[in-house]
Parts: structure tokens; C-alpha cells; sequence
């Protein structure tokens, strides 16, 4: 009976921390697709940057961030996903998405839109 009690406490906390969310402002979101994969949404549920992000912060009226190819069994369920890897920066306000940006690049743009600190 208490192995029975332990498991379920055991799976309950394991499934509030799998199924974390994380608000930005505007209604924007960082959420969990499966597993260690993440995307963010718009604030009508859209997705706007797919899977396997992993950074992502707002500064000012952007998000930025970088989505890095998942390893192991995950790689293979996102092979459909056609957004290229690297940095990102969404614009709330333009709506404007720019991916798979290089550190380099990213960098760049950092300077350029006085975006603050990167990554």
C-alpha cells in the first residue's frame, strides 16, 4: 500500500514538472510539446518558433532565443519540423521571425537593434 502511494506521489510530481509553462508577457509562452521539447505560442495559440527551443528570454517588445537539434530518440520526431536551428529573434510588435541565425549573426544583430546582452 505505501509502494502503491509512493508511486503516485512519485508520478504526480513528475508530471507537474514535465508539464512546466513559462508566460512571457502579451499572453506569449513558453510551453512543453512532449518530453524536453519546446516552442513558444502567441497569444491566440499559434506557434510561432516550433520545437526544441532551448533558451529563451524577452527584452524589451522581442523574444530571442536558440533551438539546438534534440539528441537521442527525440531527434527523429522532429524531422517534419522545417524551421532551421540556431539563434532566433521575434519581433511582438512587427510580428517579424528571424531563425537560424548564427552566433556570429545573432551577435551582430544584437549590436545593430541594441538588443542588450545575448546568449
Amino acid at each position: 500500500m505505501l509502494n502503491n502511494m509512493l508511486m503516485a506521489l512519485t508520478s504526480i510530481i513528475l508530471l507537474c514538472a514535465c508539464s512546466k509553462q513559462e508566460k512571457l508577457s502579451d499572453g506569449y509562452e513558453v510551453f512543453r510539446q512532449y518530453g524536453n521539447v519546446h516552442a513558444i505560442s502567441s497569444p491566440d495559440g499559434r506557434v510561432i518558433v516550433f520545437g526544441d527551443v532551448n533558451q529563451a528570454r524577452e527584452i524589451n517588445n522581442l523574444i530571442v532565443g536558440k533551438r539546438s537539434r534534440p539528441e537521442g530518440n527525440e531527434a527523429d520526431a522532429v524531422e517534419s519540423d522545417k524551421q532551421p536551428y540556431g539563434y532566433f529573434i521575434f519581433d511582438k510588435s512587427t510580428k517579424s521571425l528571424v531563425l537560424g541565425l548564427s552566433k556570429e549573426a545573432f551577435d551582430k544583430q544584437n549590436q545593430e537593434q541594441q538588443i542588450g546582452n545575448g546568449f
